[in-house]
């Protein structure tokens, strides 16, 4: 049994491994493809600058998320995991969503995950509510900080209503497949909610929701953060009022952009969910510079990010 174990934990890792070369290559090509034009640089000492913060703040994000994942890996475990050890997994699984299919960072999470002594289900559920959690903050954001960009957008492309019915096609598959499940499974469904309920589980996940939102929260801000300060540098001059929203109508694409099946890591339907959003404020030249120069920062931030994750030593997470 053992040996099986030893040989199932080697395989695992190497499946891991493979996985994360295939995804390195995923996002070369992403890199190849975004085609940025250097063209407009002028101050190249502003450029680099400017590109260090974004990526710095992309680095921190991931970090951020990492945390808010442990919440949910710590709700579900019911004992505190390492956040060290899942920032770790985290990022490094991270940059498998450059992979066609949009999913395979999930995937990757729970090949590397042994060293969190979580069992593979609990911590599939944690991604589950990480997914909800974070959409759920970046729609309540944007439509409430862009609501009138949005309402513009919606009544003028056809691209973003499209985008938003095949959208609300799969979370309705995906309603109707946990409904069937939780009706085949109402006996053990039922077991658990008495169980769990008895245990003050609802005060618990009342504050890891909360918490998590608050996280998730503060990752979208700084990634429409990064696009308001690349709008700066190239010359722009919004007022405070302007900057949030341009955050919010982010939060708002990234959204689209990350629900919309068969978008591998929202490359292309967040960049028009922006453009539709911002073309009237900014003008359609900038968003679209905008958008492909961001699209570049975040793509380095993630590999930043794996490149920490990897290089931390084991020892730090004994």
């Amino acid at each position: 049994m053992k040996n099986l174990q030893k040989k199932m934990k080697k395989y695992m890792k190497l499946v891991g491994n493979a996985i994360s070369a295939l995804s390195i290559l995923f996002v070369l090509s992403v890199f190849v493809r975004t085609d940025f034009q250097f063209s407009f640089v002028s101050d190249w000492k502003g450029f680099l600058l400017a590109c260090l913060l974004g990526v710095g703040i992309k680095t921190a994000t991931v970090f951020l998320s990492a945390n808010a994942w442990a919440e949910w890996l710590s709700f579900f475990a019911e004992k505190k995991c390492s956040r060290k050890e899942a920032l770790r997994v985290y990022a490094k699984a991270n940059i498998g969503k450059y992979m066609p299919g949009n999913v395979m960072h999930y995937v990757e999470r729970n090949l590397f995950a042994r060293r969190l002594a979580v069992s593979q289900k609990k911590v599939a559920a944690s991604s589950v509510c990480e997914v909800a959690t974070l959409v759920l903050t970046a729609f309540l954001l944007g439509i409430l900080f862009a609501y009138p960009a949005i309402r513009e957008a919606f009544s003028e492309s056809e691209a973003i209503k499209n985008a938003l019915f095949f959208a609300g096609i799969a979370f309705g598959i995906l309603f109707f497949a946990l409904a069937l499940f939780c009706f085949f499974n109402r006996k053990k469904c039922a077991r658990a909610v008495k169980t769990h309920f008895k245990d003050g589980i609802s005060k618990r996940f009342a504050r890891t929701l909360l918490c998590c939102m608050a996280l998730y929260a503060a990752v979208l801000t700084g990634l429409g953060f990064i696009f308001v300060e690349l709008y700066v540098y190239q010359g722009g001059k919004p007022s405070f009022g302007q900057a949030v929203s341009m955050i919010a109508s982010y939060m708002a694409a990234w959204a689209v952009g990350f629900v919309v099946p068969g978008a591998p890591g929202g490359i292309g339907v967040r960049e028009l969910a922006l453009f539709a959003l911002l073309k009237n404020t900014m003008g359609e030249h900038t968003v679209v510079t905008l958008g492909v120069w961001h699209r570049l920062i975040t793509v380095i931030g993630d590999m930043a990010a794996y490149v920490v994750a990897a290089g931390m030593r084991k020892s730090a997470f004994k």
